[in-house]
């Protein structure tokens, strides 16, 4: 339940705080009765006894002064009861001192009255009686010294007088017991102070530490409650409102709020106060507060207290807020406030919020600030979790939003987007993989990824292990099976991320039917026109190099001009579709070598040979410069020819006139590589990665310098890889290109 200022009293009410005037009083008061009662007692006694021995109407008229003084405070103790919350502490002392005053001048009466002149006997009984009287009175007198010295110098004091006069024999000790008794009062009086006073700060100690107490687990309970309310509702607005009222009935504050410390852009501070509230009997004024709470409140005007607090990051305290020099207190158009704390709260070294009480009506000190240090650091957990949360919320929202945006994005690709576990699981299918293999994401997910493409993991179950045999990021020519069983061929490349230390692999894959049937529609085309072509271009070529030979006999200058052309177009168009029939072969997998034991060196000695005519077309040198001991390759004899004559005659064709074509071979490893340099100009950047590309060329315009298909260097490499070897180039520095083949060796030998 919500504490409050009442039930905060109720629990303080079994702890009363007392001054030391109201103890004194009440210890005064509550002895009056068994005062009162040994004084009528004494006074009966003495009076039966002095009856024979003096007058009558002096007796009659002491025990009227007595009877009066007795009434007196019988009347005084009477009101103390019913009515000592109305009257001032002090007055009540100062009644009670003139009633024992009073009460002590009816007892120094009796020395007029009652003394037996000239007779020892009873002058020492009414000396013994008042010397028991001021005796007993000084066990409940002593923690007064004015009503404890009154008292007995009125009772002692006309008695000792007397007897000095009537020159009687105890009038010198009477005399001197006076004088000690008056001592032993005020030594009395002082030490029943002192304990008194002793016993009050005791018991004024235990009533603070006992307030203490209860305000420390009130302000517990509070903050149970408060932390209760925010893991129920996790809103700091649910949670504000009962520990602000919570905590201006702890302070016996009447108005509060909590805000939060924000920057702008400016890295200025800004308050908004998240809760606002007040304890008044003021119906207008609370209206007004009401009011205030339910608007979103954001103060930036720091030139007041609350700015004061924020900017110095240091509680403020003022009793005095109208003559303040730090600031007004509230800012304009807001209530005033007469006393203020405002204690600035903290997240480690970050400002993050405020709290201000107001209006305690007897001010503040710096023991409310480390009161409230539990509070404030609960408020810094609920400002920070708050903040947390938000920012959590927006992190999901975005997340949400990219999430949305990429699955739209995989949606609409044309290639089918597959993530798979270590394990071959597949965790996400695209709308594209649906369409692709004709299976629904719901029925696909968290199944082996071999439903879909059967041969991927036939060597591994683990797809871990499986990408060692495939390159991550290259695409790889594969068989998918569709939802109706039938295959087809795909295109599939995969990737692999990290995600919380588990590896992930997205894999893409192209449905390349359609072009699979027009590479097979174009290569049956080209098959189909290259074998017709070919025995007419034979025949062409035959009829011309016979008119070219001169067996028919000698033409004029301008025929045999013309026939050159045609001789050698017609040996041109020959080769190119020689190219084309190989290219075809190699891609149908229809071309068989016969791969043996060869000397790397003969083979290429005879290359040059046989391509050095070329190369004086365009007056280049076939130069061999480096050569291993006799070295042997695996390989067939006949395709190792073809891959030279497409380097040589490229180095040849691109090389300035008069160049060199050096032509080296030397061992790598396990390999013997064929090296073959040109002077030429160097294969533009542009082109180095499609330069084994079929049908590429640097310059593929229709006026280009230099002729060729375009499918010789992509000859030479399914040649070279179909032979197990390797094939490529490296750029020279400054000028040229070297090409270079490896082909493995048949035997272990060493390099010259």
């Amino acid at each position: 339940m919500p504490l409050t200022t009442q039930s905060i009293e109720l629990e303080q009410h079994n702890i009363p705080e007392t001054t030391l005037e109201e103890e004194q009083v009440h210890s005064l008061f509550s002895s009056i009765p068994v005062s009162l009662s040994a004084t009528i007692a004494l006074d009966l006694i003495l009076s039966i006894a002095q009856w024979r021995v003096i007058g009558h109407a002096e007796l009659i008229l002491w025990n009227s002064i007595m009877l009066f003084a007795i009434c007196l405070r019988i009347t005084c103790w009477f009101f103390w009861r019913n009515q000592n919350q109305r009257i001032d502490t002090a007055h009540w002392l100062t009644i009670f001192r003139c009633g024992v005053w009073l009460a002590g001048a009816a007892w120094g009466c009796s020395a007029f009255f009652m003394l037996a002149t000239f007779n020892p006997t009873y002058q020492a009984l009414l000396s013994f009686t008042i010397a028991g009287v001021t005796s007993g009175s000084l066990t409940t007198l002593a923690i007064d010294k004015q009503s404890a010295l009154g008292f007995v110098v009125l009772s002692v004091c006309p008695l000792t007088l007397r007897l000095f006069m009537e020159h009687g024999p105890i009038a010198l000790p009477m005399g001197i017991m006076s004088i000690l008794y008056i001592i032993f009062v005020l030594s009395a009086s002082t030490r029943a102070r002192h304990n008194l006073e002793d016993q009050y700060n005791k018991n004024a100690r235990l009533i603070a530490w006992g307030k203490e107490r209860i305000k420390l687990q009130q302000l517990s309970k509070s903050i149970s409650q408060a932390q209760a309310q925010f893991i129920k509702d996790s809103d700091i607005k649910n949670t504000f409102p009962q520990l602000l009222t919570n905590i201006l009935a702890l302070t016996e504050s009447t108005f509060g709020f909590i805000g939060e410390i924000f920057f702008n852009k400016d890295n200025q501070p800004e308050l908004k106060i998240h809760t606002l509230h007040s304890i008044t009997q003021d119906a207008q004024l609370n209206l007004f507060y009401q009011k205030l709470a339910q608007e979103n409140l954001v103060l930036t005007d720091m030139n007041n207290l609350l700015g004061a607090a924020i900017l110095k990051g240091k509680s403020i305290i003022s009793n005095n807020t109208s003559k303040d020099m730090r600031g007004g207190g509230m800012p304009d158009g807001y209530p005033a406030l007469s006393t203020f704390v405002g204690i600035p709260i903290f997240n480690g070294t970050t400002q993050v919020a405020l709290l201000g009480i107001a209006n305690k009506i007897d001010g503040y000190d710096e023991k409310v600030v480390e009161l409230l240090k539990p509070v404030t650091n609960t408020i810094a957990q609920f400002i920070e979790a708050t903040r947390h949360a938000h920012q959590q919320k927006l992190y999901e929202e975005k997340i949400h939003n990219n999430t949305k945006h990429t699955k739209a994005i995989l949606d609409d690709v044309f290639d089918a987007i597959i993530t798979i576990n270590q394990y071959g699981k597949i965790k996400s299918f695209n709308h594209a993989a649906e369409t692709i293999f004709g299976y629904q994401e719901k029925e696909i997910i968290d199944t082996n990824i071999d439903r879909l493409i059967p041969e991927l993991l036939n060597s591994n179950p683990d797809i871990y292990q499986t990408t060692h045999s495939y390159t991550i990021g290259a695409g790889q020519e594969l068989s998918g099976l569709r939802r109706n069983g039938k295959e087809f061929p795909i295109d599939f490349a995969i990737s692999k991320l990290s995600i919380e230390n588990e590896p992930i692999y997205i894999g893409v894959v192209r449905d390349i039917s359609d072009r699979k049937h027009n590479e097979e529609l174009k290569n049956q085309f080209i098959s189909t026109v290259s074998h017709e072509l070919r025995t007419p271009l034979t025949s062409i070529a035959g009829a011309l190099g016979i008119l070219n030979s001169g067996s028919l006999g000698k033409h004029a200058d301008p025929q045999q001009k013309l026939i050159d052309i045609a001789l050698n177009n017609s040996i041109r168009l020959q080769k190119l579709i020689n190219d084309l029939l190989d290219m075809e072969k190699l891609l149908a997998n229809k071309m068989d070598l016969n791969i043996v034991p060869l000397c790397i060196l003969e083979m290429v000695t005879k290359a040059i040979e046989i391509n050095q005519m070329y190369a004086d077309k365009y007056h280049v040198k076939l130069k061999l410069v480096s050569t291993p001991k006799s070295t042997q390759v695996f390989g067939d004899a006949d395709r190792i020819q073809q891959v030279c004559a497409n380097l040589l005659s490229n180095a040849a064709k691109f090389s300035p006139a008069t160049g060199i074509v050096e032509i080296g071979i030397n061992i790598k490893g396990r390999f013997a590589r064929v090296t073959i340099t040109d002077q030429g100009e160097g294969i533009p950047e542009g082109f180095r990665t499609k330069i084994f590309q079929r049908f590429s060329q640097a310059d593929g315009s229709d006026t280009r310098i230099k002729g060729g298909s375009g499918l010789g260097l992509a000859i030479s490499k399914e040649l070279i890889q179909r032979m197990n070897g390797n094939i490529g180039f490296t750029p020279n520095q400054q000028n040229g290109c070297s090409f270079f083949f490896e082909l493995p060796l048949a035997s272990k030998v060493n390099d010259h």
